[in-house]
């Protein structure tokens, strides 16, 4: 998605919040791709194209949050980029944070601790035991979570310490 269709596309879609948190949300994207980071883990040399998957994975972020809590969580959550932007993946358990009577600051919080991520909110995500055994299986596991921890700059030496003990 290129900027100008983000633009009317947010606005249309969050018309109270949208218009102030464009620019935002534009910045939150370039600042993204400059620390390396990709929505879907898988880096692209053009710099315009992976601004236009920052985009994109943001956009239907939204668009999601809207059509499982309703108008008012997806105008918080797009007009929070004003001062905190969210991951991708930190927007449904914001709204559901929201929905059931938290604050905005409330977000800001979880979302800097890492407590909103919507693959585990926060928690160990059960591993089923029969794929819990494979080696690789647990490299991948914690290869996926290494990264999301370097992409937010968040609890690094505490994963890294967590992962020592465990070798």
């Amino acid at each position: 998605m290129d900027k100008k269709t983000f633009e009317e596309s947010l606005i249309r879609l969050c018309p109270e919040s949208g218009r102030e948190a464009v620019k935002h949300w534009f910045s939150f994207a370039e600042e993204c791709i400059e620390m390396g980071q990709s929505p879907d883990f898988a880096l692209v040399s053009d710099k315009d194209a992976a601004i236009g998957k920052w985009l994109d994975a943001i956009y239907k972020g939204i668009c999601r949050v809207r059509q499982e809590y309703g108008e008012k969580p997806a105008e918080l959550i797009c007009g929070l980029a004003v001062k905190h932007c969210l991951y991708p993946w930190e927007m449904m358990e914001a709204a559901k944070f929201l929905k059931n009577g938290g604050d905005i600051d409330g977000v800001v919080l979880q979302s800097v601790e890492g407590l909103l991520d919507e693959c585990d909110a926060g928690r160990e995500a059960p591993v089923p035991e029969e794929r819990a055994g494979t080696e690789k299986e647990v490299g991948d596991m914690w290869m996926l979570k290494f990264y999301k921890a370097y992409a937010k700059n968040k609890r690094l030496k505490r994963m890294l310490a967590y992962r020592s003990r465990m070798q």
